[in-house]
Formats: structure tokens, C-alpha cells, sequence
């Protein structure tokens, strides 16, 4: 009964006496405080060898901790501050030079997409500008066949024509826009064989590209670049 009116009185909501409201926010915190200092000195008190409890204190180096696989066998030890430092690097945010690691397996559209993110292009909207340059001053995380020629940065243009790492290309492509259907390209990229990407490349190395011969056939006005192969 004694611990029940002990809680109950420790309810400072609802208490419209501002001046008894304090006194039991006070109370609490002084409770509070008295608790974290005992804390404090039980854990930084010495424990006789024959206890089978351990010191927590955090400038005491603890015992290491064991992995255990699922057959039983003991494959690493950890000690507290190295399990700290993992959990604090799992936790850490992702460089940038994450875009830039390969997939398995690429297909035309997501070597489209993962360049488009490189260069932070958004794949929801169809839009027509010129290209970001490149900085001269500072090192670029854009790969070279995806950075822009002077071309790009000098005339407006669809710029999904960005994300095909070939330079030439993407200059032929702008260069020559009134002598091509952009809708018509877009049509047998969507419908047809176009291009194949190798296995186990990154998205932007013109080495996993590999374009069918039919369409580079109909479309040789653009595609008319020594860096791309070309298979039947």
C-alpha cells in the first residue's frame, strides 16, 4: 500500500496547483539523480575475484565476446569496443562511390537507370536542358564516358541522351536532332533488340555495350562510333 501512494503521488499531470506540480518534478528529478550517481559508484567499485559478477564501467576493457556458429565451433573473438566500432560503421551513411559498384547482371534498362543516377537524372520526367559540366578543379565522381562533351553543355537537348556512355554518340545524337525521329529511336529501344549488356561490367564502361547489328544498321546516322561493338 505504501509503494501504491508513493507512485500515486508522484503524478504530477493532472496536478493544477502549479506550485505543488514543481515540488514533484523536483522530487522526481532529485530521485533521478540519486539513482545515477549510485549507479555511477556500484559500477566503478572493485569486484572481489571470488564474485562472478564483472565491473561495467566503460574505461574498464571488458572480457571478449564469442561467436559461436551453428555447428558450435568458436570462430572470432570480439571485444565490447570492436562490437562499438561495427555497429557504428553498419550505421554510417553510404558513400557515393556506392553507384559505382557493379550488378550481376545488367539489363539495357538498368544500365540506363543507374547511369541517369550517377548523373542524377530523373526518370520521371522527359526533360529537355543543357548539361552539368564537369569541375576542373576538383576530382569528379562521374566516369569519363559519362561526362559531358562540350556539346552537351552548350546545346539544349532531351538529356536521357545523357545516360549513354558513349560521347560521340550522345554528340551525334544531338548534332543531327532535326534529321532523326526522337519518338521513332525511343519506339525500337523500348520494342526491339538494341543493345546487350555484358555481364559483370559497370553500367558505364562502353565495354559492356554491345549493339545489335540491325539497329545499329537502321540507325548508323547516330550509332556510328568506333567504341561500340557490334554483334549480328
Amino acid at each position: 500500500m505504501a509503494r501504491k501512494a508513493s507512485t500515486e503521488s508522484d503524478l504530477w499531470f493532472g496536478v493544477l496547483d502549479p506550485r505543488k506540480r514543481k515540488q514533484i518534478q523536483n522530487r522526481l528529478a532529485q530521485r533521478a539523480r540519486r539513482q545515477r550517481l549510485a549507479k555511477q559508484t556500484a559500477d566503478t567499485q572493485p569486484t572481489p575475484r571470488s564474485s562472478k559478477t564483472h565491473p561495467t564501467n566503460a574505461s574498464t576493457p571488458s572480457k571478449p565476446i564469442r561467436s559461436i556458429n551453428s555447428n558450435g565451433t568458436r570462430d572470432v573473438d570480439l571485444g565490447a569496443s570492436q562490437l562499438l566500432s561495427i555497429i557504428r560503421d553498419s550505421r554510417a551513411p553510404v558513400s557515393s562511390d556506392h553507384r559505382l559498384l557493379p550488378l550481376p547482371h545488367h539489363t539495357l534498362f538498368s544500365a540506363l537507370f543507374r547511369n541517369g543516377v550517377i548523373l542524377g537524372l530523373s526518370c520521371s520526367t522527359s526533360s529537355i536542358g543543357i548539361s552539368t559540366p564537369t569541375s576542373t578543379s576538383t576530382p569528379s565522381t562521374i566516369p569519363e564516358s559519362l561526362r559531358p562533351t562540350p556539346l552537351q553543355v552548350r546545346r539544349v537537348h532531351f538529356q536521357w541522351i545523357d545516360r549513354f556512355p558513349f560521347p560521340r554518340m550522345r554528340d551525334n545524337m544531338i548534332e543531327r536532332d532535326d534529321a532523326y525521329s526522337a519518338e521513332d529511336f525511343l519506339g525500337d529501344i523500348f520494342s526491339v533488340e538494341t543493345f546487350r549488356i555484358r555481364p559483370g561490367f559497370m553500367s558505364w564502361d562502353p565495354e559492356a555495350w554491345v549493339v545489335k547489328g540491325d539497329f545499329r544498321k537502321k540507325w548508323m546516322l547516330l550509332l556510328d562510333d568506333p567504341e561500340l561493338a557490334v554483334e549480328p
